[in-house]
């Protein structure tokens, strides 16, 4: 109907909902050009994308490692032609490729929109320190959603991936960051609270450290790290770092 929204829709209102934001987008019209990462959007490459979208840039992304995507990007960019203000969004509509015969997978999932305003001239009350990206086509097998199919795995396999890389990932943060005196959170792919718990173990992060969504609103693909941070976006304070870590497989 008239009133029906899609995922763009959905992160267009998750970027407005703080009045702050909203008012800077509406005064810099800069900020109008949307990166925006659509997992199943056809491929095609960035120069196709710009002439496509005089506004806006689509990609096609990993899910899960969507939000991840964004920031080597921008890094990547010249910088006099990087916006003053880029409104990355994540739509992450899973649940429309879960099966509800199979339990051991729907009760995985959740829908979620995860949205962010980057700069990387205009200093914001938070800061990316760093960011690594790495892919590998191994495995791609172990995951999969079909094209108007559903959604499959095999969930003990993605699992250990899951915890390996994770913790691989954590570490590297923690080594490359983690200073004396500073609190050093730990946000993870919102997979399922048991291999986030696992992780925690290995890395021996304790549990006021650890922060997670995952069992109240499922595995939200790429949204579900970010929605983490912005649930607790006002508990943070000058003290705190957050390793965020995410992994995907498939």
């Amino acid at each position: 109907g008239s009133s029906a929204k899609c995922p763009i829709d959905h992160a267009a209102m998750a970027a407005e909902r703080d009045g702050r934001t909203a008012e800077r987008s509406a005064a810099d019209l800069r900020m109008r050009k949307v990166l925006r990462l659509a997992p199943d959007a056809p491929k095609m490459s960035l120069v196709d994308a710009h002439n496509a979208f005089s506004r806006s840039v689509t990609v096609s992304a990993v899910r899960c490692l969507t939000t991840y995507v964004a920031l080597p990007l921008l890094a990547m960019m010249a910088p006099e032609k990087v916006p003053r203000f880029v409104l990355s969004v994540v739509p992450e509509g899973v649940t429309r490729t879960v099966d509800y015969s199979d339990r051991s997978a729907a009760v995985l999932w959740g829908d979620g929109t995860a949205a962010a305003v980057l700069s990387t001239r205009e200093p914001g009350r938070a800061r990316i320190l760093g960011n690594t990206l790495e892919s590998s086509p191994a495995g791609h097998d172990k995951v999969t959603i079909p094209r108007q199919g559903h959604f499959l795995q095999e969930g003990r396999t993605v699992q250990m991936f899951a915890i390996k890389k994770t913790v691989k990932c954590y570490r590297g943060l923690r080594d490359g960051f983690a200073q004396a005196g500073r609190r050093l959170h730990f946000v993870g792919h919102q997979a399922n609270l048991m291999m986030l718990q696992k992780v925690c173990e290995l890395c021996e992060v304790p549990p006021e450290l650890h922060h997670h969504n995952v069992e109240d609103y499922g595995n939200t693909a790429g949204a579900g790290s970010v929605g983490v941070l912005s649930m607790r976006w006002d508990d943070w304070t000058d003290g705190d770092d957050v390793a965020v870590a995410g992994v995907g497989a498939g």
